[in-house]
């Protein structure tokens, strides 16, 4: 049974992951979110630390939607604002692979290796719509925005313009019809 295997090696294991995912970033980005600890001055290095630990957790006791989906939307969130493609935003998912491989050292051909790699792929589907469904909310609040730019847009060039020198000013300013008056 591997549970045991990975229980043992589950600080290497989430280091080696929480570093993996870490190197994706920029090196400077990654240098940081790497040294600083604090939650409140580094949130995306204490993100990416939460989330890795609770997929090791979900990788020891099975894929189930439910446990992962959390853990999964905090960090595919943050990759969602960034400048990431869908490959590389979900590529963290499957550098587990590597990482369990060489961590477990199970011989070659070992039927464990099989239930690890449907966990993992599990695990890539789930995170494929977990970010799919953070694009489509960014790109939702993108639209909002745009769309409330816009009616503020119209409504100012809509608005009558009155005559500066009502309020004092030696400047004319066009009323809606075009004239002075």
């Amino acid at each position: 049974m591997e549970e045991p295997l990975l229980t043992h090696k589950r600080a290497t294991l989430t280091q080696r992951w929480t570093d993996a995912v870490l190197n994706t970033y920029p090196a400077d980005s990654a240098r940081f979110m790497r040294r600083q600890k604090d939650a409140f001055a580094n949130p995306g290095g204490h993100l990416v630390r939460q989330c890795i630990e609770a997929l090791v957790d979900a990788l020891e006791q099975g894929v189930e939607v439910a446990k992962v989906d959390a853990a999964l939307e905090g960090l595919l969130k943050l990759r969602a604002l960034q400048d990431f493609t869908p490959a590389q935003a979900v590529q963290f998912v499957f550098i587990a692979k590597t990482i369990l491989r060489e961590e477990l050292s199970l011989p070659a051909g070992d039927p464990s290796w099989e239930r690890w790699d449907t966990r993992i792929d599990a695990l890539a589907l789930v995170a494929f719509d977990v970010y799919m469904r953070c694009r489509e909310k960014v790109y939702e609040v993108r639209y909002n925005q745009l769309k409330k730019l816009n009616h503020v847009m119209l409504e100012r060039a809509n608005r009558p313009a009155t005559h500066a020198r009502s309020n004092g000013s030696s400047e004319w300013e066009p009323n809606d019809r075009g004239d002075e008056g």
